[in-house]
């Protein structure tokens, strides 16, 4: 599962200081399905609707989640 494989990942190969905030949206609901489209570099349309939409960036540029 692709939530698995990201905490994984966090957990061994990145410090607690690097890990990103998570996406959320206004009414605090986190945004997975968003992070998984931009994991494999489909665009997000409604970033307008999220707390923190600048979350985003680290996930899409994190080439340990890339699918070769």
């Amino acid at each position: 599962m692709l939530r698995n494989r990201i905490k994984r990942i966090l957990r061994e190969e990145v410090s607690s200081r690097d890990v990103p905030d998570i996406p959320y949206t206004l009414n605090m609901k986190e945004v997975e399905l968003a992070v998984k489209k931009i994991i494999h570099g489909q665009a997000v349309l409604n970033r307008d609707a999220l707390i923190n939409p600048e979350s985003f960036d680290f996930y899409a540029d994190l080439k340990e989640l890339q699918e070769d």
